[in-house]
């Protein structure tokens, strides 16, 4: 690793893998790019179809349909198959790298799928290495605001993580937005809150919208707004430091037309089912870590 000559993020010189190449690998592995942090030469991506590999490579990445491809070359893998998948992406490594005699470069191997806890995760990957007890394994989950630089990341590690794979992780993640070192048995919550919790923002965004278009205002126009209202509200709690019932107490005049709109808000119960929202997440995310392997 190296810092940019102006004093910017941190370069990584080391390759980077990343074993599925869907929306979350895009997500991650396209803004660290943009971001000078990583560099296209020293990134490899692996999919089963070419068509997640396009746009890779209209950034100059290297791709490849072989899985086994990212375990021989990078020094860092990020792991981002649908958990529901990731046996049998285990499964036909082992049978590969076997039958092949490949030879797995040692390499920190970073989880960013929902449910597979960082015991099953390390146990999974070591079966393909063969380097039990000595590969280097994380679980994190990022939203999908990494993309723009504005996203969340918590992650976890094993007991004897190191203070250079700490710095690592941070060099990786905190250009993305906010990132945490957090239990390993919180991370479902996490998911809930802002994992899937982004997604909770959309159906506010266009009912915002419907109903502005309800009132005759053009979708046009009312698409516009309607993302900028959840940015303003977002960037007054940060810069403000104010808890978000203080601030709405702010705009709600007595007898005026936000407080007439909070309490329409309350009768259709939105607080509560955010907070179900949350909790169905949490749920699921657990569920998802049960299912056979």
């Amino acid at each position: 690793m190296s810092k940019d000559g102006d004093g910017g993020p941190t370069v990584i010189d080391q390759v980077v893998g990343f074993i599925g190449a869907g929306n979350m690998a895009k997500a991650i592995g396209f803004a660290l790019i943009k971001s000078g942090i990583l560099k296209p030469e020293k990134v490899i991506a692996s999919a089963r179809t070419q068509t997640n590999l396009k746009d890779w490579e209209a950034l100059n990445c290297e791709t490849t349909q072989n899985n086994e491809e990212v375990l021989k070359k990078a020094d860092v893998i990020f792991w981002a198959v649908k958990p529901q998948l990731f046996p049998g992406v285990i499964n036909t490594l082992k049978k590969v790298v076997k039958a092949n005699k490949i030879t797995c470069k040692p390499a920190k191997h970073i989880s960013v799928m929902a449910g597979t806890s960082l015991v099953d995760f390390t146990t999974q990957v070591e079966s393909v290495t063969g380097e039990k007890g000595s590969t280097r394994c994380f679980r994190t989950m990022p939203n999908i605001g990494v993309e723009v630089n504005c996203g969340v990341t918590v992650f976890t590690g094993p007991d004897d993580t190191t203070d250079e794979e700490r710095t690592l992780m941070n060099n990786l993640f905190k250009p993305l937005g906010l990132f945490y070192e957090v239990p390993e048995s919180h991370i479902n919550a996490y998911i809930g809150l802002f994992g899937s919790g982004i997604a909770y923002m959309f159906p506010i965004i266009e009912a915002l919208s419907d109903g502005a278009v309800k009132l005759g205002i053009p979708r046009n126009v009312s698409l516009e707004i309607a993302p900028q209202v959840l940015k303003g509200a977002a960037e007054l709690l940060i810069q403000k430091k104010m808890h978000p019932g203080a601030m709405k107490d702010t705009v709600c005049s007595p007898g005026g037309t936000t407080i007439c709109g909070i309490a329409e808000l309350e009768h259709g119960g939105v607080r509560s089912a955010i907070i179900k929202a949350v909790e169905a997440a949490a749920r699921r995310g657990e569920e998802l870590g049960k299912l056979p392997k």
